[in-house]
């Protein structure tokens, strides 16, 4: 199983970036203005939405903030990363918002990408402590909270995500995620 540990957004916080985006890929004007003022586009949110570039934003029910990348873990594994979790200490009430943007890499292999705003590098701290402590396997990479928003350069979007600043949101907890290739996310569990 490909694992990894994440905090989803609430749907309303999802949206209010999705408009902002959709606002930029369309040519929309008022892309630099308050993105909560229009009504929630008419698609379907687990399809990518496609810019006028060509561009495709990632399916927003799938837009996540990775904690820890676990990668492919064998199925008797399962409760030991279960276990692990179980010891991690949640903090409830963190308030957090996507605001501003950035990106990863270059040409082809860009990723564009909502930053986050809020402390999460403790949680993510203990999360990797307590998978290490139980001897499981995680990606050594430098912790950037974000929110993958596409994997191609675009300038609409990039210019969208520089002036952004979204609704806040509290955590109210962290999910292990299944990754099943061109088939999505399964949600296993939540604390």
């Amino acid at each position: 199983m490909r694992l990894f540990v994440a905090v989803f957004p609430p749907d309303d916080v999802r949206w209010d970036l999705r408009r902002r985006l959709a606002a930029a890929g369309n040519g929309d004007s008022r892309r630099n203005g308050d993105s909560r003022r229009s009504a929630a586009p008419e698609v379907d949110p687990a399809l990518p939405q496609r810019h006028k570039g060509g561009m495709r934003l990632t399916a927003i029910d799938k837009w996540h903030v990775t904690l820890a990348f676990l990668g492919e873990v064998p199925g008797e594994q399962l409760p030991d990363v279960e276990s692990a979790l179980d010891q991690v200490d949640v903090p409830r009430g963190v308030e957090l918002r996507l605001a501003g943007g950035g990106e990863f890499g270059r040409g082809r292999s860009t990723v564009l990408w909502a930053a986050v705003e809020g402390d999460l590098r403790g949680l993510r701290a203990q999360i990797v402590d307590r998978l290490a402590d139980a001897g499981l396997p995680q990606d050594g990479r430098d912790f950037t909270p974000h929110l993958t928003v596409a994997y191609t350069q675009d300038s609409a979007v990039s210019h969208a995500l520089e002036g952004y600043r979204g609704p806040s949101w509290v955590l109210d907890g962290i999910t292990l995620v299944r990754s099943d290739p061109n088939e999505g996310y399964t949600r296993l569990r939540t604390w």
